[in-house]
């Protein structure tokens, strides 16, 4: 463990903070298109729907490979840094989040928002202050799957990360499969299983759930 903490702290805190940066893109993202899928039926939406959803069947693989082909070079040369591997975990992750989202909103009537904006609130006002809140815990639960699976995601991030950018699943995969060093992998995957069962702990807790060990 000391091993893991002291050359693997890098790839610690880049695990986090990826997954973090990844989760709020997707929660903002879900709320957003959900809404317009929902509320705003159409050809159009049914298309946007179609088109998050396609990415959760493609190999993470090959989705590493279609962006770093994609962002080798200009207009926007992302090959390499940090925003690639986050723009990755958002396309293969949000699906959970928006599937989740899309089912708390068929359950809430449309004669909430139109009280709202009856009472002279702007339809955006009455979006994110009345519509969100009520959507909030079904976020939140496919939130959690979405961060569960970003943490642990490694066939993408295999493709696309660089010295700077490793995170706990491709340290534990290269600490197994160019090192041999199991004992070091056992104690990043002890880590990342930790933290994975203690983020949901606390999001369930903060959700006002109860968790049965």
């Amino acid at each position: 463990y000391a091993e893991a903490f002291g050359k693997m702290s890098d790839a610690i805190l880049n695990s986090f903070l990826f997954s973090l940066s990844a989760i709020a893109i997707m929660v903002f993202s879900a709320l957003l298109i959900s809404y317009l899928i929902v509320r705003e039926q159409s050809r159009a939406s049914t298309l946007i729907d179609m088109m998050v959803m396609f990415p959760y069947v493609i190999p993470g693989a090959v989705l590493g490979i279609m962006l770093s082909s994609t962002f080798n070079g200009m207009p926007l040369p992302l090959t390499g840094t940090a925003f690639i591997l986050i723009l990755s975990y958002v396309i293969r992750k949000l699906p959970f989040t928006l599937r989740s989202s899309i089912g708390i909103l068929y359950q809430i009537d449309r004669s909430v928002d139109e009280a709202s904006i009856s009472l002279g609130v702007t339809p955006v006002k009455t979006f994110f202050r009345v519509t969100a809140r009520l959507m909030l815990p079904g976020v939140m639960s496919g939130a959690i799957l979405s961060w569960i699976a970003t943490m642990n995601e490694l066939s993408s991030s295999l493709i696309l990360y660089t010295g700077g950018t490793q995170t706990i699943s491709v340290a534990i995969f290269n600490e197994v499969t160019s090192k041999a060093h199991f004992g070091t992998a056992a104690a990043l995957a002890t880590i990342l299983t930790a933290a994975t069962v203690l983020s949901l702990v606390v999001c369930r807790r903060l959700a006002g759930g109860k968790i049965e060990l």
